[in-house]
């Protein structure tokens, strides 16, 4: 047998089964594809809750707001129980 040949029919050999193993797994992505398109079409069941807590979420961030407002244009004064931070020493060399 001629050395050509058989190293051809070996290369021809791994090619077919790399072929196989390919389709295989491109069969396996389409069904994944497919049922991720499935997925995506059905309606979100936990809509309505969403969107209540959300409005929820966003009225309570309005109060806290309104709160940090009011408590910084009151008078300008600290309160009560409120130090002024340590200022920290720089370590400066010369």
């Amino acid at each position: 047998m001629d050395r050509n040949s058989s190293c051809g029919g070996s290369q021809a050999l791994e090619y077919s089964e790399r072929l196989e193993q390919q389709k295989q797994e491109l069969e396996s992505v389409e069904n994944q594809l497919a049922t991720a398109q499935k997925e995506v079409a059905k309606p979100f069941d936990k809509e309505q809750e969403l969107t209540e807590k959300t409005e929820r979420l966003s009225v309570l961030n309005g109060l806290l707001n309104v709160d940090k407002k009011q408590n910084e244009i009151v008078d300008g004064e600290m309160d009560e129980g409120e130090e002024i931070p340590a200022r920290k020493e720089k370590d400066l060399e010369r």
